[in-house]
């Protein structure tokens, strides 16, 4: 069977034969990473990933509301429940939108985790990455992701063709941290983490 999970940070899938458990299968793995500095930025603009649009709970006093949006992104750059994703998601194997203590022994579990996977492909080489998941599990023809969307163009960066409401913001901001090495260097240092995960 093929099991997928898919999210704003990563998107993973575990892999067994028919009729087999994972375990006994031993649970072919495969993901794909988005570099943290970009899934900062993202997360800041995207609902339920940004403390101005707080859909988990993550803090009782996080605005559910869209419409309020009472915290800076420097701020936001501060909360550590909005820092180092990956490496929190894979740690723990949980869901990381919570008060969750990373420290380097965590990076390390991370790491070793990480290590048990088949295919780690990048984000920034979707279909590049999805064509080399293809061949490393002998599977079928899959869809890019401009056919999964119903795009009419090919794109190997997923991001060109996806649509959503905080995608101009996103840009902008994004083109803006071009520009301010300061602000590039604090958003790399409060994700060091899963930078360090992802050269790994």
């Amino acid at each position: 069977f093929l099991r997928i999970a898919h999210g704003h940070e990563f998107r993973f899938a575990a892999v067994a034969e028919v009729g087999q458990s994972p375990i006994e299968q031993g649970l072919y793995r495969f993901t794909i990473l988005r570099h943290p500095s970009d899934r900062a930025v993202s997360g800041y603009f995207f609902r339920g990933h940004s403390p101005n649009w707080d859909r988990f709970g993550v803090r009782k006093e996080f605005p559910r509301d869209p419409k309020a949006w009472p915290y800076s992104f420097d701020e936001y750059l501060e909360m550590p429940e909005y820092q180092n994703i990956a490496t929190r998601m894979f740690a723990y194997d949980s869901f990381p939108y919570r008060n969750l203590t990373i420290s380097r022994e965590h990076l390390e579990s991370a790491k070793e985790r990480l290590r048990n996977f088949r295919v780690i492909g990048l984000n920034e080489a979707y279909n590049a990455s999805v064509h080399i998941m293809q061949s490393a599990f002998d599977i079928g023809p899959v869809l890019t992701y401009a056919q999964l969307i119903g795009a009419d163009t090919y794109a190997d960066n997923p991001q060109t063709l996806k649509q959503s409401s905080h995608r101009n913001k996103y840009n902008k901001f994004r083109d803006e941290l071009k520009g301010d090495s300061e602000l590039q260097r604090r958003v790399a240092d409060r994700n060091r983490f899963d930078i360090e995960a992802r050269a790994a």
